[in-house]
């Protein structure tokens, strides 16, 4: 196996011949895999070694491979998995879809802009309507 970047709790890319892999904490950057390269292994890291809050947090977590304080010594025969067998692939289409909804590479952000562009749009509405509405609060004395 070939390392890419510093192995570390942040990120780091492992290629193995026609393979690559992911391992990242959470963070951005393992959603940012998981949705470019979702049929590519994933794993995360847990820096405090409690998977189940890990997996509440970040249900990312539910659909791969944890390193942690317990699996560290077994690390080198996991990564070797993810890249021959690669159990977690259903689930991580299955979270891609949960995360990021139907589509290909670039849906997801057209319809993020779609509903922020309605967003903005409705609450433009509803400005325009408060401006017009309200009444002047200054006293009149005549």
């Amino acid at each position: 196996m070939a390392l890419k970047g510093n192995i570390g709790w942040r990120s780091t890319t492992i290629v193995s011949g026609a393979h690559t892999t992911e391992y990242s904490d959470i963070s951005s950057v393992g959603l940012d895999f998981l949705y470019l390269q979702s049929d590519k292994p994933l794993a995360l890291t847990d820096r405090r070694n409690d998977i189940s809050t890990l997996n509440v947090e970040a249900p990312i977590s539910r659909a791969t491979p944890v390193i942690n304080a317990s699996t560290i010594r077994g690390v080198e025969a996991m990564l070797t998995e993810m890249l021959t067998e690669d159990t977690a692939a259903g689930a991580r289409r299955e979270l891609r879809q949960f995360y990021f909804g139907e589509g290909e590479k670039g849906t997801s952000s057209a319809l993020f802009t779609e509903a922020v562009s309605k967003l903005i749009a409705d609450r433009t509405v509803e400005l325009e309507s408060f401006h017009s509405e309200s009444i002047n609060a200054e006293s009149s004395d005549e």
